[in-house]
């Protein structure tokens, strides 16, 4: 059985794509913006991309296998994880 956590990841990849990420990095060079706090980053997959785009952020979630998953799938070296809530 797929736990709830993992069953989130997969869904917010088909959620928040590449052309999300694409528009979402747009919007915050718009606006001049170069650091990134996510609140709820679940696995990392959208601050990871931001990463990739030039950012540096923190991902912070109160759920620790997500945030074990973020580190392990989706580490860059201009992220930091943290486990909040």
């Amino acid at each position: 059985m797929i736990s709830l956590s993992k069953e989130w990841a997969l869904l917010s990849k088909a959620m928040y794509g590449e052309k999300y990420i694409d528009e979402l990095a747009d919007f915050l060079r718009n606006n001049k913006v170069h650091s990134v706090l996510e609140c709820g980053c679940g696995n990392g997959d959208v601050i990871r991309g931001l990463a990739e785009r030039g950012f540096r952020g923190v991902g912070i979630d109160n759920d620790k296998e997500m945030i074990l998953m973020a580190k392990r799938e989706n580490p860059h070296q201009n992220i930091k994880y943290q486990l909040m809530d």
